[in-house]
């Protein structure tokens, strides 16, 4: 079996900052992911029509920031 080196604390250091970064962009990607599901969602018929809030939710989608 091969053995496993122990990295230098610099390499180290940086894997443990890549691995935080990718934990915190997943997290990003699912928290706008559950919001676009949110703004799909059909709920009961307000005063406002359906072509109207389409519009709203294409523009609210659109406006959300950058992930990365």
């Amino acid at each position: 079996m091969a053995q496993q080196r122990a990295l230098p604390q610099s390499k180290k250091t940086l894997l443990q900052s890549y691995n935080k970064r990718l934990k915190d962009d997943i997290k990003s990607v699912m928290d706008n992911f559950t919001e676009i599901i949110k703004t799909a969602k059909i709920e009961d018929e307000t005063q406002v029509s359906r072509a109207t809030q389409g519009e709203q939710d294409n523009y609210e989608m659109h406006m959300q920031p950058p992930t990365l």
